[in-house]
């Protein structure tokens, strides 16, 4: 398996890793968003995602080859409603291709340095949900 995913339990997040090059692996981007569907389907919406990309080998390619399989807006994919994308990592390419997210996609990125970060936040966001 190219990428590992750890399910936390009684929450609705997954952390997933990668291998890279991604060039090597499309077919992971597909298997992850189809997890994540099934994910939901069984938990309920929104999943948190949290994506680890504190590697120190990452290549710009990858993430434009992961930004342009999102512009197929497939189910599951960072533009499905019910899927809420967090980011881990400290590479200035991480910024760049959370950017072009944005303005391509109009999708909203958080950026976090540690998984302890990106699951405090996920957590805080889980909670306003639930209030409202």
């Amino acid at each position: 398996m190219t990428y590992i995913v750890t399910r936390l339990p009684n929450e609705p997040i997954a952390i997933a890793g990668f291998d890279l090059p991604l060039t090597d692996h499309l077919n992971d981007i597909a298997a992850w968003n189809n997890y994540c569907v099934r994910m939901v389907d069984q938990f309920g919406a929104p999943l948190f995602r949290i994506i680890n990309l504190d590697i120190p080998n990452i290549d710009f390619c990858d993430l434009l080859l992961f930004i342009d399989d999102q512009h197929e807006r497939r189910p599951g994919s960072i533009t499905d409603p019910a899927m809420r994308t967090v980011v881990i990592g400290q590479h200035p390419f991480i910024e760049l291709g959370v950017k072009r997210l944005h303005d391509e996609l109009g999708v909203d990125v958080p950026i976090m340095r540690t998984l302890e970060d990106a699951l405090r936040y996920a957590r805080a966001e889980i909670k306003k949900l639930r209030r409202e």
